[in-house]
């Protein structure tokens, strides 16, 4: 567990990097990549505590912001869970430390083990497929 007072370096860095837009707090799509880059990267050993240090500041975003930091919460469940890599794992490490997930929260934080069990595109298929499409399209007109 990470010292209550002080947070992981990378999770200041990344909350160093959340902009306010249209009065909700945001990171730009480019950042939220390279983030999401950055702590599938981690350390094995490092991405337990980072998570709990993510879930620390989305439960006081909660608190101190809740009209404001539903972007923001979400996305440092995403990349907690991304980096605890269990939904329940990842739940359970977030509660802990004062973050309730809400039904909301918890249909948004399963579908990331579906994406990464999902099977890759099949190179031949995705080259027949639109050409097939434009033929039926084709003969519905006529």
């Amino acid at each position: 567990m990470s010292d209550p007072k002080r947070l992981h370096p990378l999770v200041a860095e990344l909350i160093a990097g959340f902009e306010t837009e249209a009065g909700e707090l945001r990171l730009a799509p480019e950042l939220f990549r390279e983030w999401w880059a950055r702590l599938r990267a981690l350390d094995p050993a490092e991405r337990e505590p980072v998570a709990v240090d993510l879930a620390v500041v989305a439960a006081r975003f909660r608190r101190e912001r809740p009209d404001s930091t539903d972007w923001a919460v979400h996305a440092l469940i995403f990349f907690g869970t991304e980096l605890i890599g269990s939904p329940e794992r990842a739940r359970a490490a977030f509660e802990a430390v004062g973050l309730r997930l809400e039904e909301g929260a918890a249909r948004f934080v399963a579908p990331v083990e579906l994406v990464k069990q999902a099977p890759g595109v099949m190179p031949g298929r995705t080259r027949t497929i639109a050409p097939a499409l434009q033929n039926n399209h084709l003969r519905k007109l006529r």
